[in-house]
Formats: structure tokens, C-alpha cells, sequence
């Protein structure tokens, strides 16, 4: 007789099913990060900006299309560290 168990696998697959989700989520969420912060930096002839938002909506198209996160990719702007910020208002 054998016995198998499936409550450990449906588990791991809803688990798993979830985190593509919230992947591909957040993915749609940096599409239209990158996509608007280029046409920013674009208006302000900004090409070191657009290429880094390009870089962003790229991997935003990434996570969609596997359903894996991008987390920590060095896309973004770190505020604690001020890095990312290029406008300064004096």
C-alpha cells in the first residue's frame, strides 16, 4: 500500500502560485515606474536617467514574463543614501 502526500505539495504550489503573482504585480508596477520616470528624464535631456529607467522597465517586463522577483537589482534609488536623487531645489 502506498500512501502519498499531497497537503505538502498543494501548499508549496499555492505558495509558489502567490509569489509569481506578487512578481509579476510588482513587474507592471516597474513598467510604469521606468516608462514614466524616462519620459521624465527625456523632457529634461536627462540620458543617464532614461537609460537607468529603461534598465527598470526592462526588468519590470522581466518579472512579469517569469513570475520572479527582481528584488535588489540595484535599479532604484536608495533614499537613505541619497543616491538616485538629481534634483535639488535651492
Amino acid at each position: 500500500m502506498s500512501s502519498t502526500n499531497t497537503g505538502t505539495n498543494t501548499g508549496s504550489s499555492a505558495a509558489s502560485g502567490i509569489k509569481g503573482i506578487a512578481a509579476a504585480v510588482h513587474g507592471v508596477g516597474e513598467q510604469l515606474r521606468g516608462t514614466f520616470n524616462s519620459g521624465v528624464d527625456a523632457a529634461f535631456n536627462d540620458k543617464e536617467g532614461v537609460a537607468k529607467n529603461e534598465a527598470v522597465t526592462q526588468q519590470g517586463r522581466n518579472e512579469v514574463q517569469t513570475g520572479e522577483p527582481g528584488y535588489g537589482q540595484g535599479l532604484g534609488a536608495n533614499p537613505a543614501s541619497g543616491e538616485g536623487r538629481r534634483v535639488h531645489f535651492n
